[in-house]
């Protein structure tokens, strides 16, 4: 699940919209927005989902480009697919990975199974022993 908080410009106002939506919901956010104003494109302000730090990698997306709405659709039906553990994976791979837009933040949540959660290792002394117990 995603939901996207949308703007336009520098009006404070923000429109709702929940991921995965259909073309309705879409036209219907859009139709909100131009109450608001219509002189800008749409923007995302602020992002809510379960992945907690998935908010700026998407405030670069265009709301207002099929294309960027089709990923969108698609990464919010990946994330409502993924169990918890596979969440808490996607964090920490989207901050490892080197992410330039859409098209990487797909790539990266359909890639969480080649990585591995080793709980408590919060320093590189806890992940070299780790890595030391399981060295051939």
């Amino acid at each position: 699940m995603i939901r996207l908080h949308l703007t336009r410009g520098d009006n404070p106002a923000v429109v709702s919209l929940q991921l995965p939506a259909t073309p309705a919901d879409i036209g219907e956010a859009y139709a909100q927005l131009n109450t608001i104003s219509t002189g800008r494109p749409p923007e995302i302000k602020d992002v809510e989902s379960p992945i907690r730090n998935i908010g700026q990698y998407l405030r670069n997306a265009k709301p207002d480009n099929p294309q960027d709405m089709d990923k969108l659709n698609t990464l919010a039906q990946r994330i409502f697919k993924m169990s918890a553990e596979q969440r808490q994976l996607f964090m920490g791979t989207l901050d490892c990975s080197c992410i330039s837009g859409l098209e990487d933040v797909l790539r990266v949540s359909e890639q969480t199974d080649e990585y591995i959660l080793i709980p408590n290792a919060n320093s590189d002394a806890e992940l070299g022993r780790y890595s030391g117990a399981w060295a051939v």
